[in-house]
């Protein structure tokens, strides 16, 4: 996989002569003034010469921070399903995620020396 943005691909690089790899591309709007929040870019995201599809997209680099101390916070979004993620990273996609309660069963079969 490959993070950059088009621009510098485009300068320094000659995709055409590279393997086929995973393209994870920064491209968001322009950064507003502090304390300001940045909107996200909307995907897809412009790809380098040669390129004809993206992994992920960097959609902004001042987000509003998501439940972490730091005040922004970058944004990405998959070209994809959640299930595409999850083939992505060879996660068995074939069995539903169990339930609270079964998860808490699991739990309970798994250690008898509580009850």
């Amino acid at each position: 996989m490959i993070y950059s943005r088009k621009e510098w691909v485009d300068r320094k690089l000659q995709v055409s002569r590279m393997p086929k790899v995973d393209w994870w591309l920064a491209a968001y709007l322009k950064t507003l003034p502090k304390p300001l929040y940045t909107p996200e870019m909307t995907p897809p995201p412009p790809l380098p010469r040669g390129v004809s599809d993206w992994l992920i997209h960097q959609t902004t680099s001042h987000g509003k921070s998501i439940g972490a101390p730091s005040y922004y916070m970058d944004y990405d979004r998959w070209n994809g399903t959640e299930a595409d993620v999850r083939r992505y990273f060879r996660l068995d996609v074939s069995e539903p995620e169990p339930s609270l309660e079964e998860k808490v069963q699991i739990l309970w079969d798994a250690h008898p020396e509580l009850h």
